[in-house]
This record gives structure tokens, sequence and C-alpha cells, in this order.
């Protein structure tokens, strides 16, 4: 405004009788910029705002459910209302209603080797460093989360907490990165009978998927046979030229398998890259929480690859 004021009292400063005409036109520049001034306030405003909302990154990150198998039973269910995570923005909900249900029920035995069911995909979500994430667990009503043995017998099952299942893994969601996860459920380790019927202690492993690889394959007819097998498992140990030993709540394998009867195949699925040992046994009845003295036909070495699947035939 110095400037206006300086070019106007230049312009009329050698007629005194002027002296109104510059206090007019001083009034109408002061008039024009006291008009502007809540425009450009305006702006400003606006251009906070986009840079506030500019400045949330995201991610989008995907889960999914598999499980090792269990013997004696028809199938296991597991009903999740949804995943609550802890990270940046406190503690966030992530809803898994379905249309129908206020859960999604997950039939676990159909998800044995490197098959899995997907929880959620591509959800976006805050960028930064979470603490946990929890499953929201349904156990209260009829048929929810429940267990059906080979008999036909069902037992509802319930869970040690009342808050979910809570997997104490932090992670990073990479700003507009992406992050993907399997929660492989180990139900030969997690299904404990009582006197009053059965209860699910989920015994879990979080599985960043761009860290994990397969192992396939098959189990020779004559062993089989020679061995009288009718049902033929394989026992994955952590390291090289491991020791075979039984399932046991504190230790034994990483994983187990089950041998397909209708072609003598076995997939282990979501294998952490690295070095194992793969052992073959036939009808072994292995008890979680005792120990048990198990006679293994054959055992390997075997070195799993990320993003790959290895063969490992008996």
């Amino acid at each position: 405004m110095a400037l206006y004021v300086y070019e106007i009292t230049e312009s009329f400063s050698t007629n005194r009788y002027d002296a109104p005409i510059i206090i007019s036109v001083l009034f109408q520049v002061i008039n024009m910029k006291l008009k502007a001034l809540p425009l450009a306030l305006l702006a400003l405003f606006f251009a906070a705002c986009s840079s506030d909302n500019s400045s949330t990154d995201t991610g989008s990150i995907s889960v999914d459910i598999t499980d090792a198998p269990v013997t004696d039973a028809a199938q296991v269910y597991l009903a999740i209302s949804g995943i609550t995570f802890k990270g940046p923005d406190g503690q966030v909900f992530k809803s898994l209603a379905t249309d129908t249900e206020a859960y999604q029920q997950v039939a676990l035995l159909e998800l044995a080797g490197s098959a899995s069911e997907s929880l959620l995909s591509g959800e976006e979500m805050t960028a930064g460093e979470y603490q946990w994430m929890r499953l929201e667990v349904v156990t209260e009503g009829a048929l929810d989360t429940y267990l059906e043995l080979d008999d036909g017998a069902v037992y509802e099952l319930t869970i040690p907490s009342t808050t979910g299942l809570k997997l104490n893994r932090g992670f990073t969601l990479p700003a507009n990165g992406t992050a993907s996860f399997t929660l492989d459920i180990d139900l030969q380790k997690s299904l404990v009978s009582d006197s009053n019927g059965y209860k699910l202690k989920p015994v879990i492993r979080i599985l960043d998927n761009s860290e994990v690889g397969h192992i396939t394959g098959t189990i020779d007819a004559t062993t089989l046979s020679d061995n009288n097998c009718t049902e033929a498992f394989i026992y994955l140990f952590s390291g090289a030229d491991a020791t075979p030993t039984d399932i046991d709540v504190d230790s034994g394998p990483e994983l187990v398998a089950e041998m397909d009867t209708t072609n003598n195949e076995y997939t282990l699925g979501f294998v952490v890259a690295g070095d194992y040992t793969a052992s073959l046994i036939c009808d072994v009845v292995d008890d979680p929480d005792a120990t048990d003295t198990l006679t293994f036909l054959a055992s390997q070495n075997v070195t799993v690859t990320a993003s790959e699947t290895v063969t490992a035939d008996f």
C-alpha cells in the first residue's frame, strides 16, 4: 500500500488543492485491499487443508488364513467377526461381516497344504508401524466356532481369551506399498480335549508371504505297502539333519502334512525360507499334550526358497 501512496502523492503533490482527490483515491485503494483480504485468507485455509490431507500416507494390507491338518476331525469351523490392528491410528477394526452373517466362517480343514482363504484383500490403511493384530473370534452362538469329528459328534469350541486371538508380531506397512500375511493355525497343537469336550488354544504362525515357499512330494507306493501304511504324514523340523521327534506344545515339528491317499502326494505350505529336515511316518498317534515314542521311516534335508516350491519325494 505504501507504493500506491508514494505514486499518488508524487502525481498530485504539485497542486495543494488536489488533497481531497488524494484522500479519495487512498480510501478506494484501502477498500479494495480489505475486500481482497478474506479471499486470500480463504485460499490459504484450503491450501493448508490440502497439505494436511496429502501428508497422510497409506498402504494396502492383505491377510489370509490356512491350517495344518489334524487327525480324527471331519471339520473345524472358525467364525471371525473382524480383525483389530494396533498402529499409527490406535486400534482400528476391520469388519469381516458377510451379507448373511456378522462374521466370516472359515472351514479350516479345507485349507491344508498351500491352500488359504482371504480375510482381507488390499485393505487401505495408514502407513507406519503396527504392534499387533487380533482376530475377533465369535464363540457365543450355536455352531459359529465348532468342531465336527469323524463319527459325527459336534462340539462347540471356546478360546481362552474373551478379547479374541491377539497376535503379537509387529510389522511395517510401507507408504504407497503393500503388506501381505498368512495366518497358519496348527490344529494338531491347537485342539485340546478335556472332560467337557474340546477347547481351541490356537497355535498360530504369522507369515510374511514374501518370505515363504512350499514343499511338495510323492510317497512311493512300495514304501507304503511294505510298512502297511494306511495313512502317512510328513513332519518338518527346523534345520538340516535334525532328529525327528513327536509333536509337543513347546517343541517338535514346525509343520505336519498328511498324505492324500488318492495320489500319495503331500504339500507343506507356507514354509519360511531356510533349511529343514522332512521325515516320513505312518499311522501315527501323536498326542500334543504327552510324550510319544514314534518310529520314522525316512528323513531327508530340504532347502526352501521364498516364493518357490521345492520337491521332496519319499
